[in-house]
């Protein structure tokens, strides 16, 4: 349970939030190619993804991750803004 002291205020003020990749809609004369943006959550001991879906290749989420000092291991929780494959498919 939170509550309203101004220690577990301070706290809710240091979460760093990062874009790993950019959501974008592609479309060609093929079709359609969707992407939902992935962001990476750091709030002490919490490493959060949200949304970790279709991107072109894994390495999309992870490269930036690495370049942030994270891995894949590192991650204690993952978000889902609702069911559509763009946003869940490298849970």
């Amino acid at each position: 349970m939170i509550s309203a002291n101004n220690e577990n205020l301070q706290l809710a003020r240091t979460a760093q939030v990062h874009i790993l990749t950019n959501g974008y809609v592609r479309r060609s004369g093929q079709g359609s190619r969707v992407a939902s943006t992935v962001a990476y959550v750091r709030d002490g001991a919490v490493r959060l993804i949200v949304d970790p879906g279709m991107v072109a290749q894994r390495n999309d989420i992870l490269g930036p991750l690495a370049s942030l000092g994270e891995s894949q291991g590192s991650i204690t929780d993952v978000v889902i803004s609702h069911h559509h494959p763009d946003h869940t498919i490298h849970t």
